[in-house]
């Protein structure tokens, strides 16, 4: 069977479809901050915004003409996110693995510049897909925020900067999240299909 006709044998009816290139436009109204999942993005980036902004204006008290070493020293922390990006979609891939995935498949759009990871036809529920979606954004944070405390000044303010950059890039994800949140009064399962280039949600009364 397939996972559709799997689940439609299991009192699942299908909720949305998405094409892969269509994921941009199919995230936009998940991205509102009415949402508490939203709301919860939104705080993090703000600390992570403080943490940034108080070391180095700390920094920049107790040095004198340390402007353009902030300037080079956050150029640098926002390019430190580019290697970073495989590494986070391996880490989604990961945790897919772990909820019991098969395979997992990478995808990259370079002009739209989304990237994903995907466990072909793995039917995957809310509470995986959670953590699926919020693994990268915890481990990579964690380590920045771990190196952000042990490096001295000025490469603190390095690894804040990946670290506040590299939670805006998971917009995505909490987005996403936020789908399967405001759903939780039924139940939620999701699946890709890599060969039609889709993804399917499909829901049923909990």
């Amino acid at each position: 069977m397939t996972p559709a006709e799997k689940l439609t044998a299991e009192g699942y009816s299908l909720e949305a479809m998405l094409r892969h290139h269509e994921l941009i436009d199919f995230i936009k109204p998940w991205l509102s901050v009415k949402y508490r999942v939203i709301k919860l993005f939104v705080f993090f980036n703000l600390v992570f915004l403080f943490l940034l902004v108080a070391v180095a204006g700390v920094f920049m008290l107790n040095s004198d003409g340390a402007a353009g070493d902030v300037f080079s020293h956050v150029a640098f922390g926002f390019a430190l996110t580019i290697p970073l990006i495989p590494l986070h979609e391996v880490i989604h891939g990961l945790a897919y693995r772990l909820c019991g995935a098969k395979s997992v498949t990478y995808k990259a759009n370079w002009r739209k510049l989304y990237f994903m990871a995907m466990a072909d036809k793995f039917i995957t529920s809310g509470k995986q897909f959670v953590f699926v979606g919020l693994a990268p954004f915890v481990v990579i944070n964690l380590l920045l925020l771990l190196c952000s405390f042990l490096m001295p000044e000025p490469w603190n303010i390095t690894f804040l900067s990946t670290l506040l950059v590299h939670s805006g890039m998971c917009a995505g994800d909490f987005a996403l999240i936020s789908y399967f949140d405001a759903a939780r009064d039924r139940e939620v399962v999701t699946f890709d299909d890599i060969s039609k280039g889709e993804t399917s949600f499909y829901s049923r009364r909990a």
